[in-house]
C-alpha cells in the first residue's frame, strides 16, 4: 500500500527492501515542500527576505541520508546543497536523460504482511527471483541453504532475519 504522498507504507505493516546506489550529481536545484522534518514555530517567526537571491541556484548535492518521521513513519531525505558559481566552478553537469538511466537502478520488493505471515512459523514467503535480486547469494552447499541478514531501519533499529531457501518456488525470510 502507498500513502497519499506516494511513499510505501511503514515497515511495520509491509516488508520493503530497496537496493541501489545513490549518486552525487549536480542539477539545477528547485526545492518543493513535499515533506520536511518537523520544526518548532514561534508566533514571531518570519520568513527571511533575500531580494537579490535568484529563484534558482545551481547546486551540487552531497550527503544524502534517508530518515523517517518518528511519529508518522513518513520517509524523507536530508541532503546538503552546495551552491556553485557556474562561471568559476567547473564540474560536469549530467543531463536529465543520463541521470534518469542510472547504471544502478533501484531494486525493491514490497509485500503487505498478513496475519498468516506472522503466524507460528514467524516468516513470510517471497518470489525467488525477487530474493535473488535483493539479498546476497545463498550458499546452496548448505542444507537447507540459508543466511542471516541484519537490517537497520530508518529509526536505527536492528532487525535480524534468516533468509532460507526451502526448495520450492519461493524463498522464506524468517524473523528470529
Amino acid at each position: 500500500s502507498t500513502r497519499s504522498s506516494g511513499t510505501p507504507a511503514p515497515a511495520r505493516s509491509s516488508a520493503c527492501r530497496s537496493a541501489g546506489a545513490s549518486s552525487t550529481t549536480s542539477h539545477r536545484a528547485t526545492v518543493s515542500r513535499s515533506r520536511l522534518p518537523p520544526t518548532k514555530k514561534t508566533p514571531n517567526s518570519r520568513i527571511p527576505n533575500y531580494p537579490s537571491l535568484p529563484s534558482q541556484l545551481l547546486c551540487q548535492v552531497h550527503n544524502i541520508t534517508m530518515h523517517a518521521d518518528k511519529d508518522t513513519d513518513e520517509v524523507y531525505a536530508q541532503m546538503m546543497l552546495q551552491p556553485v558559481n557556474s562561471e568559476t566552478d567547473v564540474f560536469p553537469i549530467q543531463s536529465l536523460g543520463s541521470y534518469a538511466k542510472s547504471k544502478h537502478p533501484a531494486e525493491y520488493f514490497c509485500k503487505n504482511l498478513t496475519a498468516s505471515d506472522m503466524s507460528t512459523h514467524g516468516g513470510f514467503s517471497m518470489p525467488r527471483r525477487a530474493a535473488g535480486k535483493l539479498f546476497p547469494q545463498l550458499d546452496y552447499s548448505m542444507q537447507p541453504p540459508n543466511q542471516e541478514l541484519i537490517v537497520q531501519d530508518l529509526h536505527d533499529n536492528m532487525w535480524i532475519f534468516r533468509h532460507i531457501y526451502r526448495g520450492r518456488v519461493e524463498c522464506c525470510l524468517t524473523c528470529f
